[in-house]
């Protein structure tokens, strides 16, 4: 599905539209060094992140599944998580 995604806290912002089975880059200002990302599903629903701390200049995976899994820190089942990438 097509999807918008946000950064929700700290503040809120449009990132932008993501294709259904497609990859998008976003560059957001570093403004914070936790941040939780929000995805509307254009077809219905969305999910919410759990923190996940950066660095400026730190790049971070938004990962979308289609059926919802157990997400660290506490196994919640959600369709979404944000990782920082290792380096």
């Amino acid at each position: 599905m097509d999807a918008t995604v946000e950064v929700i806290e700290p503040g809120r912002r449009r990132l932008g539209r993501v294709d259904g089975n497609g990859q998008r880059e976003f560059s957001i200002p570093s403004f914070g060094s936790r941040m939780r990302f929000s995805v509307e599903f254009l077809g219905g629903g969305s999910c919410t992140t759990w923190y996940v701390d950066v660095a400026a200049g730190e790049t971070v995976d938004l990962i979308i599944d289609s059926q919802p899994r157990p997400r660290p820190p506490n196994g919640t089942r959600s369709l979404c998580e944000a990782v920082r990438r290792r380096r």
